[in-house]
């Protein structure tokens, strides 16, 4: 088209078969202020259409057929100004493969319904939301078997809820890096429902996510095709502790920064974690400032050629044996990295209780504190501290085992970490 008549705000209506749209980030496209109907032109593609229009504020598809569209990656990446996202619900996306970058940011847009959405075909949700200011999105109705990657999804959002995350599909997920990355709003996140058999990159996956207070992974979080878990929790600063039971660390090459500035980490058990083909923990624990106690028992760090800042600002207690010499030996004998170990049975305050127990429970282990019916959970932590009840007579309490099923669930069933079953132990809290 071209002007007659001076310039001016226009209304351009196109007629006949358009099967794509693509400012892609270049020609006119600060021009389009907004888009009123897409109509039925034989759309295919929509692959860049309105990327880089920063002048576009509102968009409504109108009576539209999407149905032979495959392409969506772009679609809305960097229009700045875009407020209103009206009756997406009319888009038929059931052909769509990639949606990478769709709404990257998009940074004035508050609200996106995504509901309607068919995903049963996209293979690539990188970036999806990115860079929004939407604070809450419902994905309920989202498939994902056949999702490949989802890096960087959810990434730099001020996202406080996301309905529908825990009935994820991820069996086909190889890529899970900067998922989370930035998501200051988020509070808890349920990954109980994640199959991540095929995830190899979780880098970077809670990075700067600092308002982080809980994960949940379950039972089905495999890790064991992780080849990367770099700076995976880098500068989580709310978190205070992370349940690692279920985590697989056989085929990580590279951990470094993994809990860089977690600055709110108060103890980690990362006994089972197999450390054999790793050779990159720079800065690991650096700044990890809360962390009293790190449980590193079985690793072995002989690979490692240097590290030599991995614990750096960390004045916590390492328990281990010696894992510079491949983690064969007693505890408390030994180094890591050069530091030296300390062993897991160590009990400064002659309670009964190993001080590794104690830290991962919440407990102080330099001081005895009250605990009037002797069940092993001081006050103020035990719910009745007039109750002392041991109903699979292991000779630890209910209420003991509790707390170590929610805070140390690699020591169920072998208290002290001898590797006798508490049932047959003659000394349950000790060696």
């Amino acid at each position: 088209y071209a002007l007659t008549t001076g310039p001016g705000d226009y209304t351009v209506t196109i007629s006949g078969t358009a099967e794509a749209w693509y400012f892609n980030n270049s020609g006119d496209k600060d021009k389009i202020l907004s888009v009123t109907q897409l109509g039925e032109l034989g759309w295919t593609s929509f692959e860049g259409a309105f990327y880089g229009c920063t002048n576009l504020a509102t968009f409504t598809p109108g009576i539209t057929d999407t149905s032979a569209v495959t392409n969506m990656h772009r679609m809305f990446n960097n229009a700045s100004s875009l407020t209103s996202l009206n009756n997406l619900s009319n888009f038929d996306t059931s052909a769509v493969t990639t949606m990478e970058y769709m709404f990257l940011n998009a940074s004035s847009l508050t609200s996106l319904d995504l509901s309607n959405f068919n995903t049963s075909n996209v293979t690539n949700m990188t970036s999806l939301i990115s860079s929004t200011n939407v604070t809450a999105v419902d994905l309920t109705n989202f498939v994902t078997s056949n999702v490949i990657t989802m890096g960087g999804m959810f990434a730099n959002s001020p996202l406080i809820t996301v309905q529908g995350l825990s009935g994820f599909d991820t069996s086909n997920v190889i890529n899970m890096s900067y998922m989370f990355n930035g998501t200051s709003g988020i509070a808890t996140v349920d990954l109980t429902g994640f199959d991540t058999s095929n995830v190899i990159n979780m880098s970077y996956m809670f990075n700067n996510a600092s308002g982080l207070t809980q994960i949940d992974f379950g039972g089905n979080f495999n890790t064991s095709a992780v080849t990367n878990m770099s700076l995976m929790f880098n500068n989580a600063s709310s978190l205070t502790s992370l349940d690692f039971s279920s985590f697989n660390t056989t085929a990580v090459l590279n951990m470094s920064g993994m809990f860089h500035l977690a600055s709110n980490l108060t103890a980690l058990d990362l006994s089972n974690f197999n450390t054999s083909t790793v050779t990159d923990m720079s800065s690991m624990f650096n700044g990890a400032t809360a962390l009293t106690a790190l449980n590193t028992t079985n690793w072995n760090t002989v690979p490692l050629l240097t590290s030599t800042d991995w614990i750096t600002g960390m004045n916590g207690t390492i328990y281990c044996n010696d894992p510079d010499s491949g983690g064969t030996g007693t505890t408390g004998t030994g180094t890591i990295n050069g530091t030296a170990c300390a062993s897991i049975y160590t009990d400064t305050d002659l309670d009964g209780i190993a001080d590794i127990m104690e830290s991962l429970l919440g407990f102080d282990p330099s001081v005895t504190q009250t605990d009037n019916d002797l069940d092993g959970v001081p006050i103020p932590f035990d719910s009745n501290d007039n109750s002392n009840v041991d109903s699979d007579g292991d000779g630890i309490s209910d209420e003991l085992e509790d707390r170590v099923l929610n805070f140390a669930p690699n020591w169920i069933d072998d208290f002290d970490g001898d590797g006798i079953d508490d049932i047959t132990d003659s000394n349950d809290f000790g060696q």
